[in-house]
């Protein structure tokens, strides 16, 4: 079984020079991330280990990313809704069953 958490960031508009290429190399790369989705620009959904905590994710962005504010909690992704792509809604339903 996993964990799923949902990581949303403030974008800063036009003038935001927070380097999002290094963030996403060093997010998916993580120890104990299976699986991730990033189907809109600010928001990414993280499958990880069961043991992962939300903590755990909030640490390791505040180190990747100091100054960046954002925002994680853990999700079910049982109940879900909204207009995506196919193949997000595919990913959303590969894993609604496998989340802790």
């Amino acid at each position: 079984m996993y964990k799923a958490y949902i990581i949303t960031f403030d974008t800063n508009k036009l003038l935001d020079p927070f380097d999002y290429g290094v963030f996403h190399d060093k997010l998916i790369s993580a120890k104990g991330v299976v699986d991730w989705w990033h189907y809109l620009k600010s928001t990414y959904i993280i499958i990880v280990n069961w043991d992962i905590d939300v903590n755990g994710v909030s640490n390791f962005i505040l180190q990747v990313a100091p100054n960046k504010l954002f925002f994680v909690t853990e999700v079910k992704l049982q109940n879900y809704n909204g207009f995506l792509p196919q193949q997000a809604w595919d990913w959303l339903n590969r894993y609604k069953n496998q989340i802790y």
